[in-house]
C-alpha cells in the first residue's frame, strides 16, 4: 500500500517535489523520503507560522494548540511510515495493540518552539507468545522490558525497534528527544501493559522501582497521541490509582513544590548567579515557570485531579472550591506572562542559543517586563504559600481571596 494513502487520523500531506535520491534506493525509500521532507516542511511552516504569532503578540494558548495539533499529526503520520518499514524489512506488522503517548510539556498540550519531548509506548500482550531464556544466556536486546527475570515477549524487540527508528524520524523532521536516563530513556521507554503497571507497583507501592518522584511527576503529565487509547487509560488508572493510596508520596509532592524557589529575592530584586559563566543572570526557567507548573500540578494531584494542562488545572482547582476566581485570574496572568516571555525568547533566539537564553539578565529588559516578571513570581510564592496553608489546616479552605492585589 502507497505510504501516503495508509493514514490514521489527520489530513493528508503531500510528497516532496525536490531532487530525487541517486542509485541504489527503492521506489519505497524515495516515497519515504518524499514523506519524511514533506512532513518537515509542513513542522517548519507551523514553526514559522507560530513565530509570526508571538511577534504579534498573540496569546500562548493559541501557539500550545497550534504546535500540539501539528506535531500530534506528524507524529501519527511517521508511525504509519515506520510501520510499514518494518514490514518490509521482515519485522511483519505490529505484533499487539499498541499506544504511543507524550509526558511532559508536549503531554500537557504545552509545546513550545522548542519541540524537545518525551514518549513512551505501551503495548498489548495478553494475547502475545512469551519467550523465556536463562537470565545469564539473554542476548542484549532482551534487556528491560520484561515481566520478570529472564522473561520478555515476542514484542518487545519489535517496539523497540519501532521506538528507534520513530526517534530517528522525529529528530528529522525537528522533533528531538528531551535527554533522558532512567525509566523514559531510549532503551526503557517501550514495554506492555503489565511493564509499566509493575514499574508503578513496585515504585509507588514498595518503593524500589524504577521510577523516580520526578518521573512519577512526568508521568502524571501524559496522554495518549496515536493507537490504542484504551491502553493508555489502563496504565493511567492505575497511576492515578496508585497515587490516590499512596499519601506520603502526594506529600512529598506538595513539600517539594512549596520550596520550589523563584528568582524573587528580598525586596523584590531578583537572585542572580554570583559565579560561573551566568554570573549576574537567573534561569528564567527553574526560577520563573517550573516552580508555577509543578506547584499547580503538585497541587491538583494532591486532590484526585487528573486533568493535565496547566490552564485547565487551574480552572478545575478553582471549580472544586480550592482556589477562588480572584487566585484563578492570577494564576492564569502568570502562566500566560511566563509563556510569552519563553515563547519569545525563543523566537527572538536561534536554536542553538535557546539554552543560553533562558538565563536572563534582568538588567537588559525593560522595566515593564522586569514587572511582570516580579508579578508573576509573587504569583508562585502566595500560591505556594496557600497550598502550605491549605496542607496545615487539617484540609480548611484558608487563603481563598486573591493571590495578591
Amino acid at each position: 500500500m502507497p505510504l501516503l494513502l495508509k493514514k490514521r487520523t489527520g489530513p493528508s500531506v503531500p510528497a516532496s517535489e525536490g531532487p530525487m535520491p541517486g542509485p541504489g534506493f527503492s521506489a519505497e525509500d524515495v516515497e519515504k523520503m518524499n514523506v519524511c521532507q514533506a512532513l518537515q516542511r509542513h513542522h517548519d511552516a507551523a514553526l514559522r507560522q507560530a513565530r509570526d504569532l508571538v511577534l504579534r503578540r498573540n496569546g500562548a494558548p493559541g501557539i500550545h494548540a497550534l504546535l500540539t495539533t501539528t506535531r500530534d499529526r506528524i507524529t501519527t503520520r511517521l508511525l504509519d511510515v515506520v510501520e510499514h518499514e518494518m514490514d518490509r524489512d521482515g519485522f511483519g506488522p505490529p505484533p499487539a495493540p499498541y499506544a504511543w503517548m507524550s509526558l511532559g510539556s508536549a503531554g500537557r498540550r504545552e509545546e513550545t518552539l522548542a519541540g524537545r519531548q518525551i514518549n513512551i509506548i505501551v503495548h498489548d500482550d495478553r494475547n502475545d507468545a512469551e519467550i523465556t531464556t536463562p537470565k545469564h544466556n539473554r542476548p542484549p536486546e532482551a534487556a528491560g522490558g520484561t515481566n520478570g527475570p529472564g522473561r520478555r515477549t515476542r514484542s518487545t524487540p519489535y517496539y523497540r525497534e519501532l521506538s528507534q527508528r520513530m526517534a530517528e524520524r522525529l529528530s528529522a523532521v525537528g522533533l528531538g528527544a528531551c535527554e533522558t536516563t532512567g525509566p523514559f530513556s531510549p532503551r526503557e521507554r517501550t514495554g506492555s501493559v503489565e511493564d509499566w503497571k509493575k514499574k508503578i507497583r513496585e515504585s509507588m507501592h514498595l518503593g524500589r522501582g524504577p521510577l523516580r518522584p520526578s518521573d512519577i511527576m512526568a508521568f502524571a503529565d501524559a496522554r495518549p497521541v496515536s493507537g490504542d487509547q484504551r491502553l493508555s487509560r489502563i496504565v493511567l488508572n492505575e497511576l492515578f490509582g496508585a497515587l490516590r493510596k499512596n499519601g506520603a508520596i502526594i506529600k512529598g509532592f506538595v513539600r517539594s513544590a512549596i520550596l520550589f524557589e523563584t528568582a524573587l529575592g528580598l525586596f523584590g530584586r531578583f537572585r542572580r548567579e554570583t559565579e560561573g559563566r551566568h554570573r549576574g543572570t537567573f534561569h528564567a526557567g527553574l526560577r520563573g515557570w517550573t516552580p508555577l507548573v509543578t506547584s499547580i500540578r503538585a497541587f491538583s494531584l494532591s486532590h484526585g485531579i487528573e486533568e493535565t494542562n496547566t490552564l485547565l488545572r487551574i480552572r478545575v482547582l478553582r471549580e472544586e472550591g480550592l482556589i477562588s476566581s480572584g487566585m484563578e485570574r492570577d494564576l492564569e496572568d502568570a502562566y500566560l506572562s511566563f509563556m510569552n516571555f519563553r515563547l519569545f525568547t525563543q523566537t527572538v533566539c536561534r536554536e542553538a542559543e535557546e539554552r543560553e537564553a533562558v538565563h536572563v539578565n534582568p538588567d537588559m529588559l525593560d522595566e515593564a517586563e522586569r514587572q511582570r516578571l516580579r508579578a508573576s513570581m509573587r504569583t508562585v510564592e502566595a500560591f505556594q504559600k496557600h497550598m502550605y496553608e491549605y496542607r496545615y489546616s487539617g484540609g480548611r479552605r484558608k487563603g481563598k481571596g486573591r493571590v495578591h492585589e
